[in-house]
């Protein structure tokens, strides 16, 4: 039972125990309910956060149809279909931003037409723009040996991340966060509660409520407030791992663990 004080901050449908299943799930089932709650942090707009999280807690994915040879992968073919078809859409971005400044430097649109155009550069910017710098594929000669191959691969790798001046710093994070796809990592995100912090944080967002950390603290972890300060705890562990779970770079790498070391299991 909750103070009166904190009543406020709490919605009616709140149960942490709708929450124990996270010390259970996979990495899939993570990325999944994680997806449902980035709202605040995915420029999704206030219609689109879905308080169904509340009520429903943790959701378990039916994963009967999931194809371990998905194109969610660490590392995959791409046919000389697929590069024709992304080139068709990457020659679309740019014949429409460049329609949308002409026409912008003469009779201004009506309001309607230009929230719309405004709205599909912004669709496709989302599908295709983290495609601009990337390689578009990787030509292998499969005649050459496995040794010569692989040591072909890794001298690319490595030119290419040596592009990065802040290399060895970007390259030694990126391996702790894909090394932290642990059974003892999804149950430290278990202990932080970040499925509930979502939760709590997108209602009071909603409802102009102002949450502070020490208030979160108090409504996620009451029975250790006599042991650690709370309000720390929030602000400096629970709230950046939060913001890291909501990147979509992450769940989409979470994912693509998950398929690859699922197809290993499955060789």
């Amino acid at each position: 039972m909750y103070p009166e004080e904190l009543k406020k901050y709490i919605p009616p449908e709140f149960d942490l125990s709708k929450y124990d299943d996270t010390a259970h799930i996979d990495l899939w089932d993570w990325s999944c309910n994680l997806a449902k709650r980035c709202g605040l942090r995915c420029d999704m707009l206030e219609e689109e956060i879905t308080l169904d999280n509340i009520e429903n807690g943790v959701v378990i994915a039916d994963k009967t149809g999931l194809q371990y040879g998905d194109p969610i992968s660490i590392l995959r073919e791409i046919t000389c279909s697929q590069v024709l078809t992304t080139t068709e859409a990457l020659n679309e971005q740019f014949d429409v931003r460049n329609l949308h400044s002409a026409m912008s430097t003469n009779e201004p649109f009506e309001n309607n037409e230009e929230s719309v155009l405004n709205e599909y550069i912004s669709d496709i910017d989302v599908n295709t723009d983290w495609l601009m710098l990337e390689p578009a594929w990787l030509e292998v000669d499969m005649l050459c040996s496995d040794k010569e191959i692989k040591a072909a691969f890794d001298r690319w790798l490595n030119q290419y991340r040596d592009k990065d001046p802040n290399r060895h710093t970007k390259r030694k994070r990126r391996e702790y966060k894909l090394n932290e796809f642990s059974p003892a990592t999804l149950r430290r995100w278990h202990d932080a509660k970040i499925l509930a912090f979502l939760d709590i944080e997108a209602w009071n967002y909603l409802q102009d409520n102002k949450l502070t950390d020490a208030l979160m603290g108090e409504i996620l972890f009451s029975e250790y407030k006599n042991q650690r300060n709370n309000a720390d705890y929030v602000r400096n562990k629970v709230k950046p791992l939060a913001e890291l779970l909501s990147s979509q770079d992450v769940l989409m790498r979470m994912r693509k663990v998950f398929i690859e070391s699922s197809r290993q299991k499955n060789a």
